[in-house]
């Protein structure tokens, strides 16, 4: 009996050795597709970039302001990079046009599944937080971020979400955010702004 515990103890401290020091990861998307996320609790791979079916995330929490036009940064999922490397092998990708100086390095770390599609699943156990940029959002977007609320309201996540204006973490409730005049210019012609609509939540 002492043996085979001592043989289990010995297999435990090898699974914990193969999990690597990865630390916050952030995966950027659109309002959009966190629908999907949060609903199906789950991150699908994608073969839009590479030929292979991979996921990316990247260390840079500021990725959104980067000088380079990227699509999809109104959200940031913020993941426990540790955590997600005890269950999926996590590999440092350093992508063509990205240096590392000022505000260019990408730090992209990539789930590779190779030719077949793959997936995170229980996702929510590996985020700290879920990460709402309302400067981001436009008056089309209002549809797709009540459903999200609702989602968030569903499955208990309110104390993982956190929105921001730009830098500034705000409370989309708070009266005093409500009445500033944090207002962004929209292609659409009307009269409300992102707040008046999130004020009749």
């Amino acid at each position: 009996m002492i043996i085979w515990q001592i043989i289990i103890l010995k297999k435990d401290k090898e699974n914990i050795q193969e999990g690597k020091q990865v630390g916050i990861l952030y995966h950027y998307t659109l309002y959009d597709y966190l629908d999907y996320i949060l609903q199906q609790n789950e991150l699908k791979s994608s073969n839009f970039v590479t030929s292979h079916y991979a996921i990316s995330f990247t260390r840079d929490k500021n990725f959104h302001k980067t000088r380079r036009k990227i699509m999809g940064t109104e959200c940031r999922i913020v993941i426990d990079g540790d955590k997600l490397s005890n269950d999926y092998s996590i590999k440092p990708i350093a992508e063509k046009g990205f240096s590392r100086i000022e505000n260019k390095t990408e730090s992209e770390e990539r789930i590779d599944f190779g030719d077949k599609k793959g997936v995170i699943d229980h996702l929510d156990q590996y985020v700290i937080s879920y990460d709402l940029y309302i400067n981001k959002m436009g008056p089309h977007l209002i549809p797709i971020f009540r459903f999200i609320q609702k989602v968030i309201k569903d499955k208990g996540l309110e104390s993982k979400v956190r929105y921001f204006w730009e830098d500034r973490e705000v409370d989309i409730h708070d009266p005093e955010f409500a009445h500033m005049k944090l207002l962004r210019e929209t292609q659409e012609s009307t009269d409300k702004t992102p707040i008046d609509y999130i004020n009749e939540l």
